[in-house]
């Protein structure tokens, strides 16, 4: 609701790579363009990297971008706001690696003192709300 993307839906799942050669294999075959080394992190993608590739594809095809709406996106984002949550709970943490933009907007409408002074503004955003 927060951000506006679909609950209801296809899961968004996928498989763990437990090695840079399989994350590089399925790249190759999804898109075929594979990450270097120095754009992964452990067994995964940094996001710079993704937001390039992104700006590089366009979907052309009917099918994808009719498929790409069948998902549930923002369950997704959800989920992985309460996994960096989770994470940033441990004792030894410094930092969160989650967009925290859904927590915020949450906290300032469960908590409206903690949100930013109103401003007359004509935006539909919920988050300026």
């Amino acid at each position: 609701m927060i951000l506006g993307l679909p609950t209801d839906g296809l899961p968004v799942t996928g498989m763990t790579m437990s090695s840079f050669e399989a994350l590089e294999a399925e790249y190759l075959h999804q898109f075929e363009v594979a990450p270097r080394k120095s754009n992964c992190r452990g067994s995964g993608i940094k996001l710079t990297w993704l937001r390039d590739l992104k700006e590089r594809l366009q979907l052309t095809d009917e099918n994808n971008i009719q498929s790409i709406g069948q998902y549930s996106w923002g369950s997704a984002c959800l989920a992985y706001l309460y996994r960096a949550l989770c994470r940033a709970s441990h004792f030894d943490c410094k930092e969160i690696d989650s967009s925290l933009t859904q927590l915020l907007v949450w906290a300032w409408i469960r908590l409206p003192y903690l949100a930013p002074v109103r401003r007359k503004s004509r935006s539909f955003s919920l988050a300026n709300m």
